[in-house]
C-alpha cells in the first residue's frame, strides 16, 4: 500500500509498504488535491518509480522486489496449457506397419526414398513425422537415412573425385603452358638480339 506523510516537512514524500512482508520505502512524490479537499500522494508517479526498482503492483497487491521474485518462483504453471498432441492407437499401429515395410533393420536405414516424413504423410490424419521418428528409434533403428540418399552421396563422392583429378590435370597443363611460354619468349629475345647483330642481312633472314 501507499501511505501519505506530513507534507509540511521538507520535500513531500509517501511511504510504499509491501503487502506481503511489510517492507517499507520512502518515496519523494507530488501530492494531488482530491474532490473532497484532501491531499493524496501521486500513486502513479510512485508506482512508476517502484517498478523501475523491481517492485510490482498486480491486481492492487504491492510487492517489494524480493517478494515479487518469490511470488514468480512459486507461481504454478497455467492450468490452461494445452498438452502436446499424441498419436492415436490406430496411428501408432499404422506407423509400425509401414515401418516394417519401408525400414531395413539390418542396414539401419530406410529403403528407396522413404523417410520419417513420407511415412507420416502415408498415415495421414495429421500424423507428425516426429511421432514416426520416436517409434522408429524405439522399435526399429536409428537415423532417417535411406537407400536413395546413400546412393546419391556415393555418386557425389565419385563426381568429386573425378572433378579433383581433372582440376589437378588442368593445373599441371597451365603450369606447363606457362613454362613453355617463358621458353618461347626467351627464344624470341635471343632471335631479336641476333637479328640486330647481323645487320640488314640478318633482318632479311628473320
Amino acid at each position: 500500500m501507499i501511505e501519505a506523510m506530513d507534507r509540511s516537512t521538507g520535500s513531500p514524500k509517501a511511504i510504499a509498504r509491501c503487502d506481503d512482508c511489510g517492507h517499507s520505502q520512502y518515496e519523494t512524490c507530488d501530492y494531488e488535491r482530491r474532490p473532497n479537499g484532501s491531499w493524496e500522494p501521486n500513486t502513479g508517479q510512485i508506482l512508476h518509480r517502484l517498478t523501475k526498482r523491481g517492485w510490482s503492483n498486480v491486481k492492487g497487491t504491492l510487492r517489494c522486489m524480493s517478494c515479487t521474485l518469490k511470488h514468480k518462483a512459486e507461481k504454478p504453471m497455467s492450468e490452461n496449457v494445452t498438452p502436446l498432441r499424441q498419436p492415436t492407437r490406430e496411428q501408432k499401429r499404422q506407423i509400425i506397419e509401414l515401418l516394417g515395410d519401408v525400414y531395413d533393420t539390418t542396414a539401419e536405414r530406410y529403403k528407396a526414398a522413404e523417410s520419417d516424413v513420407t511415412v507420416s504423410e502415408a498415415v495421414g490424419g495429421g500424423c507428425m513425422f516426429g511421432w514416426v521418428a520416436e517409434i522408429r528409434e524405439e522399435l526399429f533403428g536409428p537415423d532417417g537415412r535411406n537407400e536413395e540418399l546413400e546412393a546419391l552421396r556415393a555418386d557425389i563422392a565419385v563426381w568429386m573425385e573425378t572433378a579433383n583429378a581433372l582440376l589437378n590435370k588442368a593445373h599441371t597443363a597451365v603450369s606447363t603452358f606457362s613454362k613453355e611460354s617463358e621458353k618461347v619468349a626467351d627464344l624470341q629475345r635471343r632471335l631479336e638480339v641476333l637479328v640486330k647483330a647481323a645487320g640488314p642481312r640478318g633482318k632479311g633472314a628473320a
